[in-house]
């Protein structure tokens, strides 16, 4: 407890800004869209660890035919691959293809906000056209 007391003495200990609720909204896009892409990252990893475990290595996920080509896959033992999995497998691609439309829909609506930019150059929540990211401008 002493040494508590003496960081505090010495201002090594800070209060942590506590954000507005305006810069909290503004930067919750950015946060499902990293959450987005991590979701979409687990769903093409799962998808092929089934594959693989076919010796299936070849499918393209990022073709959107990707669904309809699993019915034409073939097993390493040259078999279709059996119901359940090609269930599975077609349920995930849905989950993977709405993830991704999400992804998009996140993805315009910063566009469009960075479009309007110039207009607000001034705003101090404005976005940053060279980070790429919705933060606020540092001000620091």
């Amino acid at each position: 407890m002493p040494f508590l007391a003496g960081c505090a003495a010495k201002s090594a200990i800070a209060p942590a800004a506590i954000p507005t609720m305006e810069e909290e909204d503004w930067r919750r896009p950015s946060r499902e869209r990293e959450r987005l892409i991590g979701e979409q990252t687990r769903l093409v990893n799962r998808i092929k660890a089934i594959l693989a475990r076919f010796g299936v290595r070849h499918l393209r996920l990022s073709l959107r035919q990707a669904a309809d080509r699993l019915e034409a896959i073939r097993t390493a033992e040259r078999t279709a691959l059996p119901h359940n999995t090609r269930a599975e497998l077609h349920r995930f691609l849905k989950r993977l293809s709405l993830v991704r439309q999400q992804i998009r829909a996140i993805e315009q609506e910063r566009e469009r906000k960075l479009a309007a930019a110039p207009a607000a150059e001034n705003d101090p929540h404005a976005p940053s056209p060279a980070s790429g990211t919705w933060t606020r401008h540092a001000s620091r």
